[in-house]
């Protein structure tokens, strides 16, 4: 485990099987740093597409809800 001081919370590590086996992911993003990421994410043609995190998005058995703010909001949805 690496410390991090730092940082005023705590992170776990939770397994790719228990995250698509999970009934609800939800997702939460924030800022003009992330739309780009979420929009690449999102658009099945890009080089993102094959992302763990889409990958998690694709294989959930559950309900999947991203939520996001006006500055990462993407422009194509």
């Amino acid at each position: 485990m690496i410390d991090r001081f730092y940082e005023s919370y705590h992170r776990i590590t939770v397994s790719y099987s228990v995250l698509i086996n999970t009934p609800i992911l939800i997702f939460m993003v924030c800022g003009i740093s992330k739309k780009s990421i979420l929009e690449s994410i999102l658009n099945e043609e890009s080089e993102n597409s094959k992302s763990p995190v889409r990958t998690i998005l694709e294989e959930s058995k559950g309900d999947v809800l991203i939520m996001c703010d006006q500055n990462a909001f993407p422009k194509d949805i």
